[in-house]
């Protein structure tokens, strides 16, 4: 799916949520997804892979290259809850994930059950919060450029990707074609927005 912008307007207004809050603008933009997936699901219980930093080892500081660990988030949009609520909740259970990114992966599968094969063990959708920076690089005299569909494909169900670039926040939404169509997918992102110019 083509990217699409947020929009300055909408971007100011995650921002400004999020400080209000005391959270941060991938919290809230979390929290919207994963409201998202229960509305369209119907569930009050959804998963969530994301990625965090894995620069948090000992020894890595002085390193180059990325260092991502992928977490999956179990979070509970309840239709009980007001946004800000769920908000917190995101937040405060996403934190928590953090601090226990080094929780062997083999155990978490193993708690998940039993599992297919040739799909994910515990996630099929993947949300992440790009903050390349790669506006303010100057590279060659040139401005390097972001590309994550370079390839095509995705490893998962959805993935949504979000940039924060100068024209505010630009997502891009990977999809498996043998599960959605376009317009399956174009109507998800139009709920997304709707959604975030409800909160």
């Amino acid at each position: 799916l083509r990217p699409f912008p947020s929009g300055n307007g909408r971007s100011r207004a995650v921002r400004a949520l999020a400080a209000r809050e005391g959270r941060t603008p991938y919290q809230v933009l979390l929290a919207a997804y994963s409201a998202l997936l229960g509305r369209i699901c119907g569930s009050e219980d959804v998963t969530v892979g994301t990625a965090v930093s894995g620069r948090h080892v000992p020894g890595v500081d002085r390193s180059i290259g990325p260092y991502v660990n992928t977490l999956c988030l179990r979070l509970r949009p309840r239709r009980d809850l007001t946004f800000v609520q769920h908000l917190r909740a995101v937040a405060e259970h996403a934190v928590a994930a953090a601090d226990h990114q080094d929780h062997p992966f083999d155990h978490v599968v193993q708690m998940a059950g039993a599992r297919d094969p040739a799909r994910h063990p515990l996630f099929d959708t993947f949300f992440a919060l790009q903050d390349t920076g790669l506006g303010d690089v100057d590279l060659l005299g040139g401005t390097p450029r972001w590309l994550p569909e370079a390839t095509g494909r995705t490893t998962f169900d959805l993935n949504l990707q979000i940039e924060d670039g100068p024209g505010g926040y630009e997502a891009r939404w990977g999809y498996s074609t043998s599960l959605f169509r376009r317009p399956t997918v174009e109507l998800l992102r139009d709920e997304l927005l709707r959604l975030q110019d409800g909160v």
